[in-house]
């Protein structure tokens, strides 16, 4: 039902419905990782993080789409922008999370073109 909601734009319900599997199955890294995903679109950044951290530490320390995510994240809140000079910390551990994924998968392009975006930044590409 949360899928379905937030496909139609009713996001506040979709979180509803994702936070109501939680209730239930806890341990349900898909509820999860929907709910993450949302933060991530509204560019909720620290409550993204602690989400997918939580999967992470509770549930799966090896969930490839976590360790992604939270690179994304770092990434995010790392990049130069108008109001704010570049994070080099934050660009390190962004890279960090991308490299865990291709230790994992070598194949893997998400974690690839994250790993060129920070490479970027630091104007080595």
């Amino acid at each position: 039902l949360g899928a379905m909601r937030e496909f139609c734009g009713q996001t506040m319900d979709a979180e509803h419905w994702y936070k109501e599997v939680i209730g239930v199955a806890d341990d349900s890294i898909e509820a999860w990782t929907m709910l993450g995903n949302m933060k991530l679109e509204r560019e909720e950044w620290e409550p993204a993080r602690k989400i997918f951290e939580r999967i992470l530490l509770k549930q799966d320390k090896r969930d490839p789409y976590a360790l992604l995510a939270l690179g994304n994240v770092y990434y995010s809140t790392a990049k130069p922008d108008k109001s704010k000079p570049k994070d080099d910390k934050g660009l390190k551990r962004a890279l960090e999370f991308y490299t865990k994924v291709l230790n994992r998968d070598h194949r893997n392009i998400y974690a690839a073109n994250g790993v060129a975006m920070v490479l970027a930044e630091h104007g080595r590409l």
